[in-house]
């Protein structure tokens, strides 16, 4: 990218004319004043005859080097004065003219300016963009505001479709930044001390917080989970691990931006993250500790086969599996492989997909779910998704033989018989381990001719272990060639779970010509806090077809809860909004050259049918509602919900008993108050209790942002104007350590829409108890619910909790 000059000639101001041009500007409150920060002179460059800042995306703010791909800031960027310091400026938020970007996210307009975190009443942030020094910034100070403060000042109150717009808009920004990023990053094999985040073993200034449940945050900074799946963990020396690594330190400025400006209350439980597709690494924003129990092992996790990542990548889908159990699934424990990559496959699913699976061996013994009837697809609700579980694991019962048409006739009929769908994309993943005897050209034929009439996109084919002879191997192969689809072998105690699960890659290849974001609702796994999500797919396309970087998601949670949100008036059309975006349908448009590109990128050259071919050819276009007398309806808003949600855990175990008995413990005692104090220490004794870890932690800058944060909040400072809560202020910032096991994150379970009309429970009052005996007492009528407001007896604004 050329470098580009400020729209505006600049010269190299000194000190006391800033300060001069500081006089006559907003130079933000009193007790937070804009300052001019002392290095500063360190990064001025002279390019072009003018003194400039240069900002490389992937480095920051240089001081050499190779400058090819940086930009041109002012050299007093931030300094002495509260100003849109970014509206005119690439490549977040205007082009190379200074005109604003469609999708500019909202702190471009926003005014901030450097300052002294020490002689600071507002909330700062540290600057991502000075990667090597701690220098802070401020919006409060400049009287920016959050977004939904903002517009709650209509006077017909707020506009709920603005909040999505404003997620989207981030959600732009940065997958922005992963694809201007990723191909500059392509070769890099030492990413350097720039592209380093800190790490979720190794929390260092994370704070005990208690409205995130006794878990240890730290606001200021993002972090990176390097996450082991089947006892393997990532090797973060891998070059690929090391690009997501740059890639994250580049999102993690982005988050911190975002949060800075929309982030205004500390008990407000919202995250923003991203999952890289190429190693499994994660980034996300507050930095939480999440470890194992030993303190030192990464948590079992691999973001690429949750339900967020997979709907954000591939949009709505059909899926029927087909899985060979004959008797020669027996061996090598083959069964129990099948039955893993099957559940596996419906982990990757969400409300917005269908799905059945069908088992067959020989000729007749062929079975769905739902044979003793008519078998059809199933939307894949929790409910469902359970069903179909528990029928995989009760029917993987190997014996007799093989028979390939068999499975794919009751496959196809599913497809058939079903009146409702995704009205989208659909595959079918067939495995087997053996040979069909019986298998031959008209048999092949049948199959291919079915598919295109069902309008299924693809048949994928796995061939798993030394069972599988060259004749099978042909077979299999060919069934993939002739139907769109990709081959895969895959060895005795080779991944097939992983393997299986990876096919929505193709779906996202072929369909990542949209720009939609899709939305997930899920409940935070620590705090049971109901969160939504905004989530959006980042592809290479310097490649065809696009590959997939990876996915990333914005809660709006981090701009407003939920429940004020579901209190305005335009709550309904906003549900309707993204309801509306998640089910919408891009149909796979991929050319045989397309196919035979992905066929190699993703099995090697064993998996290639003709050669690369012609990309000219036409595009592969099907949907299941060209299905011949199929009336394949739209997604219907209220059957795609489902009252009860209970988190996604994923592959994750999170600190055991200890973690269970604490949250039961808070459940029960956070809230309690005598004489309208808030009993704040309960919380720490349980949290102590029955850990048994705590012991003194001291941050400086968390502590002092607890203490203005108390403050702003009793003067009615910035952010919303709110009673403050149980959780909120000096107890989110309680300097306690909390021991070593796997902390909070965002970990989906089935992820749904808001929908329009749902009316969701009220929690239940938690339980009082008497200070002197420690009885529980009887339930109050008048006292307030939990999550309510509970006012604080105001103290002085260092009150530590």
């Amino acid at each position: 990218m050329p470098l580009r000059s400020p729209p505006l000639p600049l010269l190299l101001l000194t000190f006391s004319s800033l300060l001069s041009l500081a006089n006559s500007a907003n130079t933000g409150n009193d007790g937070c004043p804009c300052v001019e920060w002392a290095e500063l002179d360190d990064y001025r460059m002279t390019y072009g005859g003018e003194s400039c800042l240069l900002f490389s995306p992937t480095e920051g703010m240089l001081t050499g080097g190779d400058t090819s791909n940086a930009f041109c800031y002012p050299p007093h960027y931030g300094s002495t004065e509260c100003k849109a310091w970014d509206e005119d400026l690439e490549p977040f938020c205007a082009d190379s003219s200074g005109n604003s970007l469609a999708h500019a996210p909202d702190w471009c307009a926003d005014h901030f300016c450097y300052v002294d975190p020490n002689n600071c009443d507002s909330i700062v942030s540290r600057s991502g963009m000075f990667p090597d020094v701690e220098l802070y910034y401020s919006y409060a100070t400049c009287g920016s505001k959050n977004s939904f403060v903002d517009w709650l000042d209509n006077p017909n109150g707020a506009d709920l479709t603005k909040v999505s717009d404003a997620v989207e808009n981030y959600l732009f920004t940065s997958t922005a930044i992963l694809e201007s990023s990723y191909a500059e990053l392509a070769g890099a094999t030492d990413v350097g001390d720039y592209c380093t985040l800190p790490e979720s073993c190794s929390c260092q200034n994370c704070a005990l917080s208690l409205s995130w449940g006794c878990q240890k945050v730290d606001f200021t900074e993002a972090n990176v989970i390097f996450g082991c799946k089947n006892g393997v963990c990532i090797d973060k020396t891998r070059p690929d691990a090391e690009r997501a690594q740059c890639l994250g330190r580049e999102l993690a400025t982005q988050y911190q931006r975002v949060a800075t400006k929309e982030y205004n209350d500390l008990n407000r439980i919202g995250y923003q993250y991203f999952g890289d597709h190429d190693a499994g690494v994660m980034v996300q924003w507050p930095e939480m500790e999440w470890c194992k129990e030993d303190g030192v092992t990464p948590p079992d996790y691999d973001p690429r086969f949750r339900p967020w990542y997979s709907l954000a990548a591939s949009g709505g889908k059909d899926v029927v599996m087909v899985i060979d159990r004959s008797g020669s699934m027996y061996s090598e424990n083959r069964a129990d492989i099948a039955k893993k990559a099957a559940l596996a496959v419906l982990d990757t699913l969400t409300w917005a997909d269908y799905a059945n699976v069908v088992f067959f061996s020989a000729a007749g013994l062929e079975e769905a779910y739902g044979s003793s009837s008519e078998p059809v697809l199933l939307q894949m609700t929790d409910d469902n998704k359970q069903t179909l579980r528990d029928f995989v694991e009760e029917n993987m019962n190997p014996g007799g033989g093989t028979h390939f048409k068999s499975g794919f006739d009751l496959a196809f009929d599913i497809l058939k018989n079903s009146r409702s769908c995704s009205n989208c994309n659909s595959v079918i993943l067939m495995m087997t381990d053996g040979d069909d005897s019986s298998w031959n050209s008209a048999k092949a034929a049948d199959v291919q001719a079915k598919r295109a009439e069902l309008g299924c996109n693809a048949i994928m084919t796995y061939a798993l272990g030394s069972g599988v002879s060259s004749t099978s191997r042909d077979n299999m192969k060919g069934i993939a060639c002739d139907n769109n689809g990709i081959f895969y072998e895959v060895a005795d105690g080779g991944n097939l779970a992983d393997t299986m699960s990876s096919y929505f890659e193709y779906i996202a290849s072929g369909t990542a010509y949209h720009e939609d974001v899709r939305w997930v609702m899920y409940n935070d796994f620590v705090t049971k806090t109901e969160l939504f999500a905004g989530c959006k797919s980042a592809f290479d396309r310097s490649v065809t077809p696009p590959k997939l970087i990876g996915v990333t998601c914005t809660d709006v949670n981090v701009i407003a809860d939920l429940e004020t949100l579901r209190a305005q008036s335009t709550w309904s059309a906003f549900a309707a909004k993204v309801t509306a975006e998640t089910a919408a349908c891009y149909p796979v448009q991929l050319s045989p050259a397309d196919i035979e590109a992905l066929r190699l990128r993703s099995s090697g050259a064993g998996a290639v049918c003709n050669g690369l071919g012609d990309s000219s050819t036409t595009v592969v276009t099907h949907t299941c509602s060209a299905r011949p007398n199929l009336a394949c309806p739209t997604i219907d808003p209220e059957s795609s919900m489902v009252a009860n949600r209970s988190p996604d855990y994923g592959s994750t175990t999170f600190g055991g008993e200890c973690k269970e008995g604490l949250n039961e413990e808070l459940e029960a005692m956070i809230g309690a108050a005598v004489g309208g104090v808030v009993v704040l220490i309960v919380a720490c004794v349980v949290c102590c209790a029955i850990c048994g870890k705590c012991k003194e932690q001291a941050s400086s800058l968390q502590e002092r942002n607890a203490k203005n944060f108390v403050a702003r909040q009793q003067q009615g400072i910035g952010g919303q104007d709110m009673e403050m809560t149980v959780q909120a202020g000096p107890a989110a910032y309680m300097q306690q350590a909390y021991p070593p096991q796997q902390q909070g994150y965002p970990m989906q379970q089935q992820g749904y829409p808001m929908q329009q009309g749902y009316s969701y429970p009220q929690q239940q009052q938690q339980q009082r108890f008497d200070t002197q005996t420690g009885q529980p007492l009887a339930q109050d009528p008048s006292a307030p619910e939990y999550g309510q407001a509970v006012v604080v007896q105001q103290g002085p604004p260092d009150y530590n909790g």
